[in-house]
């Protein structure tokens, strides 16, 4: 009997920290969707320093969450945003407007996407 409780007590714990987790990835991801949508507007705005300065805040806020972010699951998904982060620091200082929003559409459907794969779900546990 002592052993089940156990096992219920640990279920319940990697439950508890699984949806904890899943907060913190979504908070996480709607702050990058709010600053790749400022990055946005500063490329439609044609004001490339604003947009360059909000692509690094991007960039150095990803490295900062890199553990939370890899924490469980993929970790090819941060490579990836990181990867189009860079790009598109390139294509904002080349002044490529066209190249510059599609890079950056990216980038916001990236950073939304981002918690579906770890969301607690049945198909995510199988």
């Amino acid at each position: 009997m002592k052993s089940l409780i156990i096992s219920a007590v640990i279920g319940v714990l990697i439950v508890a920290g699984s949806v904890a987790h899943s907060v913190c990835l979504e908070k996480i991801s709607a702050q990058l969707a709010e600053k790749s949508v400022q990055l946005r507007e500063g490329i439609e705005n044609n004001n490339y320093e604003e947009a360059l300065a909000t692509a690094d805040k991007i960039g150095s806020f990803v490295s900062e969450k890199r553990t939370v972010l890899e924490a469980t699951g993929k970790h090819n998904e941060i490579d990836e945003i990181e990867i189009a982060v860079r790009e598109l620091t390139a294509y904002i200082k080349t002044r490529s407007m066209s190249d510059a929003l599609a890079k950056c559409g990216e980038v916001e459907f990236l950073c939304r996407h981002l918690p579906s794969n770890f969301k607690l779900k049945i198909e995510n546990i199988l």
